[in-house]
């Protein structure tokens, strides 16, 4: 897990160009990796339905995928209309430190099922 640090940036800077900054630093990061965008407007998915879309994003990955979670002011349009799926885990506010726990856990889930462990259950 590479965590990439938002930016210290003024605070008379606006939000939207806080957002420029982190996609800069985000593209670079990415690189050529399959990407998902986490996203309060993302789509959402059972256990079930996740680990199957997860099937099909690493097959389609050429064995890198990226997965983001956006700064304080969220991600920049660049990124999510770069995102091969925009993911919502909930329609709650979860901090980042959660977040990245959350999606950790959904994502062991969700492999658990692909690969019939008795974890999901």
């Amino acid at each position: 897990m590479q965590l990439i640090p938002t930016p210290k940036a003024p605070a008379s800077l606006p939000p939207y160009e806080i957002k420029t900054r982190d996609a800069d630093l985000l593209e670079k990061a990415i690189g050529a990796d399959l990407l998902v965008a986490l996203h309060d407007r993302g789509e959402k998915f059972d256990s079930i339905a996740f680990s199957k879309r997860l099937e099909r994003l690493q097959d389609g990955s050429g064995g890198r995928m990226t997965m983001v979670i956006g700064g304080p002011f969220g991600l920049d349009e660049r990124i999510l209309n770069r995102a091969s799926l925009v993911l919502s885990l909930s329609e709650l506010t979860i901090s980042h430190q959660l977040t990245r726990l959350v999606l950790l856990e959904q994502l062991y889930r969700g492999f658990s099922i692909l690969h019939g462990t008795a974890y999901h259950k």
